[in-house]
């Protein structure tokens, strides 16, 4: 009976350290890179399991690998570290990877089997943690998909590429025409003008250093961006191009 007692107690004891002493990833992880591409991850721990979601761009914006509404994470944690499976935005087959703890403000990323298919997610990363879990878009989840290339149904030699730092590069005919700093937001006023702001409503400021224009988002999908231009109605639609090397711009940013 003693013994059975002691066991316990020693069972007890080591379950207790052991969770004691598990290193936790709970929180927000951004990527320290200078590059104009970016990664994070949101993470939640309970005991050693974690899951969550990550956020990618790649091409300088021109590929988001993002999950925002399925979780994407799931993994072990054991010592400082955990082995985590992942599933790319582009592909349903799951990679492995690797997330370290570095220190208390620092975490390492390091996949060690890729997925079998495309993907955009850093081979090996360290990422800072940041407490508010910043979206790395810099821009709202929802209207997040606006990043990439996309090509006028009216004219196709209009072509408007926007990328994750909130820069639009306007082309005609090719050539750069015009790059504008756009924000994506849901107040009022627009340009001057007062607009409705429901639940659904969102829009569109470009800026550059004469002109500023605003619209109305209608709708953006997996291969078309609607927008109309505040108080004017209206519709413009745009087709997204998937590889913007299909388009043949000349002095692409």
């Amino acid at each position: 009976m003693k013994k059975s007692i002691l066991f316990s107690i020693c069972l007890w004891i080591t379950s207790f350290t052991n969770a004691y002493c598990q290193t936790d990833f709970t929180g927000g992880w951004v990527s320290d890179n200078k590059t104009s591409d970016s990664f994070s991850l949101n993470i939640t721990q309970l005991n050693n399991i974690i899951t969550g979601y990550h956020c990618g761009t790649a091409d300088n914006g021109n590929f988001i690998d993002c999950s925002f509404e399925d979780k994407s994470i799931n993994g072990i944690v054991k010592g400082d570290s955990a082995l985590i499976t992942f599933i790319s935005s582009y592909c349903d087959k799951p990679g492995t990877a690797i997330i370290k703890k570095i220190n208390p403000n620092q975490i390492q990323w390091k996949i060690i089997n890729k997925p079998d298919g495309p993907f955009y997610i850093p081979l090996d990363d360290m990422l800072d943690f940041s407490p508010d879990k910043p979206n790395v878009l810099n821009i709202s989840n929802q209207d997040s998909s606006i990043i990439g290339p996309w090509q006028s149904e009216e004219d196709s030699d209009i072509v408007y590429v926007f990328n994750n730092n909130n820069k639009c590069y306007i082309y005609y005919l090719q050539e750069l025409n015009n790059i504008s700093d756009f924000t994506i937001s849901n107040t009022t006023p627009q340009c001057g003008i007062t607009v409705p702001t429901e639940k659904y409503t969102s829009y569109l400021q470009l800026q550059d250093v004469q002109d500023t224009l605003c619209y109305l988002i209608n709708g953006i999908t997996d291969n078309y961006l609607s927008l109309s231009i505040v108080d004017r109605g209206g519709v413009i639609l745009y087709k997204r191009i998937h590889n913007i090397a299909d388009l043949h711009l000349k002095n692409h940013k």
